[in-house]
């Protein structure tokens, strides 16, 4: 078995189904087991730890309604995939509602068992990816320096620095701006607001008291430098002390 290939559980009382199955998945590139005993599931499972799991849902002793169960109350996430009898809509509205992804009638074709493995498989990709995009977007990094978004936290190294609410708002503009200059204009629109009739001294004074918070030596700012002319920015060649 190599790296890319996906592990795939199938469990069904009828050792014929499972024979046929694990041989189709085997031949288009996947890594199989087959279990005809429900009642072995869980070590299986355990062991084995598939991508997925085919399971069907009428068996003796153990039906695949309570193995789905049992798979979803782990702190784990595993695609199921229920065969259910041709017809059977309480089975399909049991199966999904017990949490199996996806259902495919018996008799079927093993080209559709494919399609739907794939399916599952691409559906599971892509919710994995919208979740580190969401991670990503609350997280904001350069260097030692990590703004946590979500919870409003900014961290140096392991120090936490408490922020007022203005002076965090800085901070994630700059962060999320490396590099860019921003005027005071700009600065007091972006984080006080359109309406908001300030001076200048209101930005040096926050930018000042950011500085006396985030710096080693405020008097020689390395993180939030000063553009002559213009305004601030957050120094895109910052690199922290070792």
């Amino acid at each position: 078995m190599t790296e890319k290939q996906l592990k795939i559980l199938i469990v069904d009382d009828e050792p014929e189904v499972t024979r046929s199955i694990a041989a189709y998945l085997e031949r288009i590139g996947y890594a199989p087991r087959g279990l005809n005993d429900p009642d072995q599931f869980m070590d299986a499972f355990l062991e084995f730890k598939p991508d997925l799991i085919i399971l069907d849902i009428i068996m003796p002793k153990v039906d695949g309604v309570e193995l789905c169960r049992s798979v979803r109350r782990l702190p784990l996430y595993c695609p199921i995939i229920m065969l259910t009898s041709k017809g059977d809509v309480v089975d399909k509205i049991v199966g999904l509602e017990v949490g199996a992804d996806d259902y495919v009638p018996k008799p079927f074709s093993l080209r559709e068992l494919e399609a739907r493995i794939k399916a599952v498989l691409r559906r599971q990709i892509l919710q994995a990816k919208a979740l580190d995009s969401a991670a990503a977007a609350n997280l904001l990094q350069h260097g030692n320096i990590t703004m946590d978004l979500k919870n409003r936290i900014l961290k140096i190294g392991k120090k936490k620095i408490e922020l007022t609410p203005k002076e965090f708002e800085l901070m994630r503009l700059f962060l999320s701006n490396p590099g860019r200059a921003f005027s005071r204009e700009e600065l007091l629109e972006k984080v006080w607001g359109d309406n908001y009739r300030g001076y200048h001294r209101t930005i040096d004074s926050h930018i000042n008291r950011l500085r006396a918070k985030v710096e080693s030596n405020p008097e020689h700012p390395e993180i939030v430098v000063t553009v002559w002319g213009v305004g601030y920015k957050f120094n895109e060649d910052y690199q922290p002390k070792t």
